[in-house]
């Protein structure tokens, strides 16, 4: 019964991410709606002198999301075993490479407590564990509120709910599901991890959400700006709104990390497009976001990575 259990938590996990990538591609497909050539005019009429601010805007917000992920981790660890920031940068960059290429980022817990003796290890994966933890503690705040200001200021928008849509947020309900089952099987290593998280100070619990907060409202301005940067005419209180609705329901659905921008992609056409903004645009500002956010981080990750394994060392 119990190897049948966990067969069934094993490919059932990986069904429903493999059924949201599917889903998210579908939606994509059928939204899109752009010839080769206006997506050149497109950015053509963007990368312009006058959108040069706005982009700086941009680049300077994505730099300090980053940082702040870096400080947030030094401040992490301070008393475990203190980092200065470029140290603890290249923890963070490492992290995310593994983070990237790994169901659920569950590689960033094994790649930063790689850096540490095994006996710190435990202590490690508490503080990541916390930061996650804070990051979707935000995600669930802003996007309950995102989700009642669209309810209460836009109730006549037809969100164009589609069946992959109703799809997409029933396997995210289900992913919930999977993971209670993973957790109940993984007693030894929940009491392991739980001493550990238990173990943390609550004013250091207080000051990493804080900061998990001040990341969250970064990255949603900085994700609002790029659609300003591509040219959407879009209010203040509708664009974060929305924004905050997307990250929540991503949160919920289950993705291959490295797959995440086509989830979110679909996710912000059932959203945006109601609203009169155009398929290409608002893919184009997802996957600005997703290169700002992910993809030179990768290549920075990558980088210190092979200069890392060169000199034979993690730490």
């Amino acid at each position: 019964m119990n190897y049948l259990s966990h067969k069934l938590n094993e490919y059932g996990w990986f069904a429903l991410k493999v059924s949201a990538l599917i889903a998210a591609v579908v939606i994509v497909v059928l939204k899109w709606r752009a010839t080769p050539s206006e997506v050149i005019q497109m950015s053509l009429n963007v990368f312009t002198l006058e959108a040069l601010p706005w982009g700086l805007l941009i680049v300077i917000l994505a730099s300090f999301n980053w940082i702040l992920i870096i400080i947030q981790w030094q401040y992490s660890t301070k008393d475990l075993a203190p980092l200065n920031f470029v140290a603890a940068a290249k923890q963070c960059f490492i992290a995310f490479n593994w983070a990237f290429i790994t169901p659920s980022r569950i590689g960033e817990y094994g790649a930063k407590a790689a850096f540490y003796p095994s006996e710190q290890r435990p202590q490690i994966i508490a503080l990541q564990a916390c930061i996650h933890g804070t990051q979707l503690i935000a995600t669930i705040i802003f996007g309950g509120v995102g989700v009642l200001i669209n309810s209460a200021v836009f109730p006549g928008v037809n969100l164009d709910i589609t069946p992959w849509s109703i799809g997409l947020c029933a396997a995210g309900f289900m992913s919930l599901f999977f993971l209670f089952l993973w957790v109940k099987q993984k007693q030894h290593l929940q009491v392991l991890f739980l001493k550990s998280l238990r173990a943390l100070p609550r004013r250091k619990v207080a000051h990493i959400m804080g900061l998990s907060l001040l990341r969250y409202i970064i990255f949603s301005f900085m994700f609002l700006m790029i659609f300003r940067f591509l040219g959407a005419e879009i209010s203040l209180l509708m664009g974060l709104s929305t924004i905050a609705c997307i990250y929540l329901f991503q949160a919920i659905i289950p993705v291959f990390s490295m797959f995440d921008v086509v989830i979110r992609g679909s996710i912000a056409l059932v959203l945006f497009t109601p609203y009169g903004l155009d398929s290409v645009l608002i893919l184009s500002a997802i996957c600005l976001q997703w290169t700002l956010s992910a993809l030179w981080p990768l290549a920075l990750g990558s980088i210190w990575q092979m200069t890392t394994l060169n000199k034979r060392t993690w730490a």
